[in-house]
């Protein structure tokens, strides 16, 4: 699950794979909206899997979202609204007795990425709505599952930067995120600008790459 949209993927024991995804609607804020996305995240997934809930041998979830060791959603600030939320009871609803994991989608991209580079040390960034990342450390996540993500999306760069949705200024999402780039480049064009308008949002797009620069891109 990301803020902006979530991809679904169902291996079956005959080797079928299925996938699916879709993106979270617009809709006004509030519990409102969190119940909404909660319920169309249900109804996804039991299409995907086309079984019943006791047939699923096991269940992983990779999301950006902090929680609590009884599931409940304590912070995510890409989609504030669903904080408080128990996430846990909603994933048990779907998939029954079906043992469920979940872990920072930051942290797991960066086991897999080492596992797959054959590296036992690693550094992981994932740019996107937010920026997530992971390390890696002698074949382990550092600092480990049970001590939470290493959140490097919200390390500050720079003090007297732009506010971030996690309520302090300068974190590195506020500064190397999607969105973020998009806005500079608004400001360097003096409108707005889509990532496919990105590349020549400057005019030359000197003046994209020089702002983006000086600002440690």
């Amino acid at each position: 699950m990301g803020g902006t949209k979530v991809a679904l993927r169902a291996e079956h024991t005959d080797g079928t794979v299925r996938e699916a995804g879709f993106r979270w609607p617009r809709a006004p804020g509030g519990p409102v909206r969190a119940a909404a996305d909660l319920d169309l995240l249900a109804r996804r997934i039991r299409e995907l899997c086309a079984v019943a809930p006791d047939e699923l041998a096991g269940v992983g979830v990779a999301m950006p979202a902090t929680l609590d060791t009884a599931g409940v959603v304590t912070a995510w600030p890409n989609r504030p609204d669903w904080t408080g939320f128990d996430l846990g009871r909603v994933l048990r609803e779907v998939f029954g007795t079906a043992e469920v994991a979940c872990a920072d989608d930051g942290d797991l991209a960066a086991l897999a990425e080492a596992h797959a580079a054959g590296r036992p040390d690693l550094l992981y960034l994932g740019v996107g709505t937010g920026v997530g990342g992971g390390i890696v450390l002698g074949g382990r996540l550092l600092p480990g599952p049970s001590r939470g993500s290493c959140e490097i999306g919200h390390l500050i760069v720079d003090r007297s930067g732009e506010p971030c949705d996690c309520g302090r200024r300068g974190c590195v999402q506020s500064v190397a995120s999607g969105p973020a780039v998009l806005r500079r480049a608004a400001r360097a064009r003096g409108t707005e600008v889509t990532f496919p308008e990105l590349p020549g949002a400057g005019g030359t797009g000197e003046e994209v790459r020089a702002e983006t620069a000086g600002a440690g891109l």
